[in-house]
């Protein structure tokens, strides 16, 4: 069974691991030239999602970016990818052997879309230094109340603030 496994590195591998290899195998810093360019050389094969399959490597689109990478099964359930155009790796990995690979689809596109969702957000935001900013915030830990104070020696026009549980849940 490890053989089996472990070529799609659901033995030795955690999700880190598989992401810094696909970053590094898919962004051309392992592969040479060629090798990589023959690699992503993918044909149509009526796999669901209108994944692409070349040598060794499935060609996907998520929310308008291309993937490269692959899934697999066996007791455990991974999708992992890489988007060139973004320059980031996304892996999902669960040891549900009910849940299927073609099944964490839909987990790796909403990842991307928080991913999206970030990078919009902190690029839209005119650069200022936090070195300039004081903020201070009490009580901490806080029940029902909660003041912050923000002090900054030059005028912000507009300012956004959100607050997250501990589970990362937006709460306000």
């Amino acid at each position: 069974l490890f053989s089996v496994v472990s070529p799609a590195a659901g033995y030795f591998s955690t999700p880190t691991d598989l992401a810094k290899f696909m970053k590094t195998s898919m962004s051309g810093d392992l592969l040479t030239t060629e090798t990589y360019a023959k690699a992503i050389e993918t044909v149509f094969t009526g796999l669901p999602n209108g994944i692409r399959y070349g040598l060794g490597i499935m060609e996907s689109e998520y929310l308008g970016y291309k993937a490269y990478g692959h899934g697999g099964d066996i007791s455990y359930s991974t999708q992992a990818l890489y988007f060139p155009e973004l320059d980031i790796s996304i892996v999902v990995a669960g040891n549900d052997a009910r849940v299927i690979s073609w099944n964490l689809i839909s987990t790796v596109r909403a990842l991307l879309q928080v991913y999206l969702d970030y990078e919009s957000a902190v690029t839209n935001v005119e650069s200022i230094s936090l070195a300039t900013l004081n903020t201070t915030v009490f009580p901490n830990p806080f029940d029902n109340e909660l003041q912050l104070k923000i002090h900054s020696p030059t005028a912000i026009k507009d300012i956004a603030i959100q607050l997250y549980n501990i589970d990362g849940k937006l709460v306000w």
